[in-house]
């Protein structure tokens, strides 16, 4: 989720010829973007329309209701994030999963 300046900053910090995902804002609407970043790294800007929190919250009770769950590939270690990225590119059957264990 990107906004304001802080879409300046993901730009800033994408690869080359990368994609930034605008989701959401958190700083207002409209933002003064620095286009020869864009330009010139050739970055491309992706707005994503999601929908509101209440919709969000009725499926989460729907799914916890009707007790479904998502299919799961394979979990990935954090540590194996690019054999998981190489076996998202080859295709699965269900969901891909990283697994980031927050310190305790």
């Amino acid at each position: 989720m990107v906004g304001g300046d802080g879409l300046n900053q993901s730009i800033q910090a994408t690869r080359p010829e990368g994609q930034v995902a605008v989701v959401g804002f958190l700083q207002g609407q409209t933002a003064q973007l620095d286009l020869m970043n864009i330009i010139f790294r050739k970055v491309r800007v992706q707005g994503i329309a999601v929908g509101h929190r209440q919709a969000f919250e009725e499926m989460n009770q729907a799914l916890a209701q009707h007790h479904i769950q998502p299919v799961i590939d394979t979990v990935y270690a954090f540590d194996q994030a690019k054999a998981a990225y190489e076996h998202q590119g080859r295709g699965g059957f269900g969901k891909i999963v990283i697994w980031v264990a927050l310190p305790q």
